[in-house]
């Protein structure tokens, strides 16, 4: 029972909109990092292929003009949604999950071909973490999301050479390891934006016991201007 409580907590309206804010501000810093570097790797790249493109450059292109894109789309969304102060959950629910699936399937393609090149994996456990500790989902949904990404990943490395350059195990490990990740993530942000919300009730009303008389209800220079008319 405690386990399923865990994994599937229940969030009052106010705090979940608090942290659909903090996953908007995540996924607006995450894009803008993402374009400079992805800015910076298609510099580098045009730079040493010096004007020859074969089939594994085109394809380089490819992933990193889709990347860009995706970053400036992510980048552009969170900071639109941002600025609108009546948004539906769900939503904010749908543009999180188009963005985690949109950068997890670029991840994969990117180290797919990386593996191909008998080159090391990077970017996928890179944006996986990234996915699973700042955009937030409830842990039961985020394990599902991770279980799916990295099964994903090793179908398509399966496919190629039977994933012969993978361990098993450490694949496995990696992946508890964004499950338990996340769900440490999404109940500490619970306690954050509680205290959040908490906070900004409580300076509401003393911002308003401060501009009002208590025995009235009127306000202070309202009173004032009454006492002084008497």
């Amino acid at each position: 029972m405690q386990f399923l409580q865990f994994m599937n907590p229940s969030v009052n309206p106010g705090t979940e909109k608090e942290m659909d804010t903090a996953s908007l501000k995540s996924i607006r810093m995450i894009s803008l990092i993402g374009l400079v570097f992805e800015v910076a790797a298609a510099i580098t790249f045009f730079i040493s292929i010096k004007g020859k493109i074969d089939n594994d450059a085109l394809i380089s292109v490819v992933s990193i003009s889709f990347s860009v894109i995706l970053c400036i789309f992510s980048f552009y969304q969170s900071k639109l949604m941002l600025k609108e102060e009546n948004i539906l959950p769900r939503k904010f629910f749908v543009f999180k999950l188009i963005v985690y699936i949109a950068f997890t399937a670029s991840a994969i393609l990117f180290d797919y071909h990386n593996y191909k090149a008998g080159n090391q994996m990077v970017t996928f456990y890179i944006i996986n973490l990234l996915m699973t500790s700042f955009v937030l989902f409830k842990p039961w949904f985020e394990t599902a999301l991770v279980i799916c990404s990295y099964l994903a990943m090793f179908i398509c490395l399966y496919i190629f050479d039977g994933a012969a350059h993978i361990q098993p195990i450490d694949f496995f490990v990696l992946a508890l390891t964004s499950i338990a990740t996340s769900a440490v993530r999404y109940h500490s942000m619970i306690n954050i934006s509680s205290n959040t919300v908490r906070l900004t009730e409580d300076n509401t009303v003393l911002e308003k016991t401060s501009k009002h008389d208590g025995l009235t209800g009127l306000l202070w220079k309202k009173t004032h201007k009454n006492q002084t008319a008497a």
